[in-house]
């Protein structure tokens, strides 16, 4: 499955129907909601730099989360995320906080920022038939649209079945990720 009308093809094959054609993108959007949830891995980062004004600056769209953010030009302590009320509570002082208030980030001094965010991937569409989450974990796609398709025409079990293969997936991609930015750890030995 490398594009969306293979995915939902495969999603109808394995439904064994042909009256879901209407419904099969639902069933796909669905399990992208789930994914801009809880799925955090490295094709969803993106740089990010900001300067506020009065503290806040914009969030671009279809961001979900920073992974790490610093002072503009001092990547060397992140900045904590904190609550609203934290944030506002500590403002005036050194730049070492920030809050993430509805479509804005909020930090407690006025400066600019720089670090890693995590962004939804695009939404696959016949429009958009391709994004790098699909490219590359195509079975997230296809068990996450199946637990809906399950759903829909009522499959309790099926639904089950195919939530928890969601949820391995899912599971074993943030965790792949994670590991994988660690494999090769420098070794010593002993001379």
């Amino acid at each position: 499955m490398t594009n969306y009308g293979e995915l939902l093809a495969a999603v109808a094959s394995w439904m064994d129907r042909d009256d879901l054609a209407s419904v099969l993108p639902s069933f796909v959007a669905l399990a992208e909601e789930d994914m801009r949830r809880h799925l955090r891995v490295r094709e969803m980062e993106q740089d990010f730099t900001a300067t506020t004004d009065g503290r806040r600056a914009l969030l671009p769209a279809g961001f979900l989360a920073f992974k790490t953010l610093y002072p503009q030009g001092r990547a060397v302590s992140p900045l904590q995320v904190r609550s609203v009320e934290q944030v506002n509570a500590a403002s005036g002082a050194a730049l070492a906080m920030y809050a993430i208030d509805g479509a804005h980030l909020l930090l407690n001094a006025d400066a600019g920022v720089q670090g890693v965010m995590y962004q939804a991937a695009p939404a696959l569409s016949a429009t958009q038939p391709a994004n790098a989450l699909l490219a590359v974990y195509p079975s997230l796609y296809l068990f996450g649209a199946l637990r809906y398709a399950c759903a829909y025409v009522r499959d309790g079990e099926g639904e089950m079945a195919h939530a928890a293969q969601f949820q391995q997936k899912m599971e074993a991609a943030n965790n792949m990720d994670a590991g994988s930015r660690f494999a090769g750890a420098l070794r010593s030995r002993l001379a």
